[in-house]
């Protein structure tokens, strides 16, 4: 048995990488596969880990959004439907909702009929198409 001393690094550089650099980096790290990171390996990983459902290395990627325009009756059916993984703050007639990917991604999933979660996860949609393309409703 080979016995190893306690490390850490802080990672700063990986605050400047896209999303999909630093869930992969993570993801890695707990797949012991590090030395298969390159500049281009990034969007393949999370994709597949996307596809398949591993959204326990989704979890290590937080976005925070600022929601405007809702009101009462959507903010308390999204505060009923509220994940782990997500953080509600509401200021009058906006939110910051703060959560990893995960969270949003089970949002759509069990909940595809809640506007706030359509808009939310449309517009995240568009920045990283490649967390949601197996989950989106049909229409």
């Amino acid at each position: 048995m080979k016995i190893i001393a306690p490390s850490y690094e802080v990672l700063d550089n990986l605050d400047n990488e896209s999303l999909a650099v630093r869930i992969e980096f993570c993801g890695r790290i707990c797949y012991k596969s590090e030395d298969k990171i390159d500049h281009e390996s990034a969007l393949p990983f999370v994709s597949k880990m996307a596809e398949h459902g591993h959204n326990s290395v989704l979890e290590m990627g937080v976005v925070s959004l600022s929601i405007d325009g809702v009101n009462d009756e959507q903010v308390t059916e999204l505060f009923l439907i509220q994940p782990r993984y997500l953080h509600i703050d509401r200021q009058d007639d906006s939110l910051l909702v703060t959560g990893s990917v995960r969270a949003f991604r089970e949002l759509l999933m069990f909940h595809p009929d809640c506007m706030i979660v359509q808009a939310a996860c449309a517009f995240l949609h568009k920045r990283h198409p490649y967390f949601f393309n197996t989950i989106l409703p049909e229409n």
